[in-house]
């Protein structure tokens, strides 16, 4: 039980650090009711995020975060990641998971819980550029959002 915790736990820290996000772990809600995201400058109110699920184009202003929701439920398969064109213009500054059972997820528990997964992306500078979020099911892409963002002063 110890050793396959240990080992679930790898595999989430890794699969973070692959998408270049910085680990936020928020025990139940989703980005509309949290407080804030903290992303090492300061917190930011959720105000002050827009949401890219569903969205195809999108125009933000330099320093402007934007969200993007997605399922995940890692211990059947499913999960997300992005992959930004130009990460001068927008980049991947927080990740977070909210558990639908947070309880479940308590060290000693069996199994995996069912949870919505947020990349918070960040406006850098001005230009255009595309994100692409890949759902997949057991590391399978079953589904492709492509994001087209453009970056304003």
């Amino acid at each position: 039980m110890k050793r396959r915790l240990v080992a679930l736990t790898i595999f989430f820290v890794s699969l973070i650090i692959l998408a270049g996000c910085k680990p936020i772990f928020i025990n139940g809600g989703t980005v509309s009711d949290a407080n804030a995201i903290d992303n090492n400058s300061g917190k930011y109110e959720i105000g002050d995020l827009i949401n890219l699920t569903g969205q195809t184009q999108v125009t933000l202003k330099v320093n402007k975060l934007a969200v993007y929701q997605f399922y995940s439920y890692s211990s059947v398969g499913y999960s997300s990641k992005y992959e930004i064109s130009d990460n001068s213009i927008v980049s991947c500054i927080d990740s977070k998971t909210d558990y639908k059972h947070p309880e479940a997820m308590k060290p000693g528990s069996s199994g995996g819980d069912e949870a919505t997964g947020t990349f918070v992306f960040k406006a850098l500078k001005p230009g255009k550029t595309t994100i692409v979020i890949k759902d997949l099911y057991r590391g399978n892409v079953k589904n492709e959002n492509k994001i087209e963002i453009t970056v304003l002063d």
